[in-house]
């Protein structure tokens, strides 16, 4: 009896560690879905940013000296840019932040 009981513990053991592995490999899926979801979100919200600038006649622009950014007229860009280089850089549409950009 003792080695049936010892066999139906494995058993169950085995089927516990086989339903634990299940879920966490579905729950990894599901996390892998989310970002790759969130992450076409994102990109569809910094392109639509990027339209609006484009709309507005404006350019997104980072003062690498305050440490801020944000969207100005072209004109001021281009202006801003060409006096100070290193100061001021446009912010391409690919390194939009979230939060700070779009």
């Amino acid at each position: 009896m003792s080695n049936e009981y010892n066999a139906d513990v494995r058993r169950s053991l085995q089927a516990g560690n086989n339903a634990k592995i299940q879920a966490n490999n579905a729950h990894a899926a599901e996390d892998a879905q989310s970002a790759s979801f969130q992450a076409h979100m994102d990109n569809i919200d910094r392109f639509s940013k990027s339209f609006q600038n484009y709309q507005l006649d404006q350019t997104e622009l980072q003062d690498n000296h305050q440490n801020a950014r944000g969207a100005v007229s072209n004109s001021t860009a281009d202006a801003l840019v060409k006096a100070d280089p290193d100061r001021f850089q446009t912010v391409p549409t690919q390194n939009f932040l979230k939060g700070t950009d779009f």
